[in-house]
Parts: C-alpha cells; structure tokens; sequence
C-alpha cells in the first residue's frame, strides 16, 4: 500500500514586507509590456516566462528576507492587482488619497478603465422617482390642448349623422355584394 504521509503539506511562507513589494512592483514595472502582454501565443507564453525567471532571480539576488519562488512572486502580483483594484474602486475618499508610491506607479500602468457602474435599473433598496410640485398652470394648458384636440377631431355638424345600427341584424353584411353561382 502506498505510505500517505502529511509531511508533503506546503510550507507556510513569510508575508511579504513592504521593501519587498516594493522591490517586486519594480521589476514587474520594468518587465511591463512582457508581464501584461495579451497575446496568448506559444511564443508570448514562453516569453512571460523567461520574464518570471529573470524577475525571481533578481528579486532573490537582492536577498532582502526570504527567498521566494516564481510561483509566490505571481501570485503576489496578482494579489496586489486585485486589491489595487478594489482600493480605487472603493466610495471611501480616504483610501483613494492614501495610496502608497508604488500603489501610484503601478496603477498608472494597470490604467483601470472603469470600476464598474452604478446601474439605475436594478437594485436592492427600492428607489422612487423624485417628487415634483403639481404645476397647476401646466395641467391647465395640457387640458386645454385635449379639450381643444377632441373638438377638432370630432366632426360635429347637423348633415353628418353616423350610422348607428340598433341590432345586431341591421348591420351591414360583408356578403350583401355577394352573388350565388348560377
């Protein structure tokens, strides 16, 4: 039987320090157009990948605290993006203004385009129209223009009586033009 043994279970690392995302955000802004490239060819991937290499190698030779992997420096990367991310977003004024320098440098070159949009449609909370004051002089005109629209519309003279058929068998037929066949 195969020996199952927990001593495989990955080693909690060191969190990262400040001089080494500081350190981290450098060389990713210098790689730039490598690491955030969106072209998904062979050639792009093995590119970006070489570009890991040489980062972690730089990040490493620096030997500020812990030697990190190429695995943990992405990972690291991407979580920063994405709390980079949810900081700008966010309707707190003070978060936006406190940003850190390389916060700053490294959302420049993310250039976030939009953190979503405030829909009008749908929500939780249900929204009522705003309220307006009555407008007695607009109704006044709006009732008076379809007064004056129905009157005009509406042929009142004494030589045009409409035919109005009592019952249901003193309607005109739509077969009275109809002949039998012969």
């Amino acid at each position: 039987m195969a020996d199952l043994s927990f001593n495989s279970k990955r080693e909690r690392m060191q969190n990262f320090k400040n001089e080494e995302v500081r350190l981290l955000v450098d060389l990713i802004v210098q790689n730039w157009n490598i690491i955030e490239n969106k072209t998904s060819d062979a050639v792009t991937w093995k590119q970006k990948n070489e570009t890991w290499e040489q980062i972690t190698t730089k990040f490493n030779a620096r030997r500020i605290l812990v030697t990190r992997d190429k695995t943990n420096l992405k990972a690291k990367y991407e979580a920063i993006k994405k709390l980079l991310k949810k900081k700008v977003c966010s309707d707190d004024e003070e978060v936006k203004n406190d940003l850190k320098d390389w916060e700053k440098r490294l959302l420049r070159m993310l250039n976030l385009s939009a953190c979503g949009v405030a829909t009008t449609f749908d929500g939780d909370t249900p929204q009522t129209p705003p309220a307006t004051a009555p407008n007695d002089d607009l109704n006044e005109n709006l009732s008076n223009f379809i007064a004056k629209l129905e009157v005009e519309s509406v042929n009142i003279s004494p030589e045009h009586k409409p035919e109005i058929a009592v019952e249901i068998h003193e309607l005109p037929s739509k077969c009275d033009h109809v002949k039998p066949f012969s």
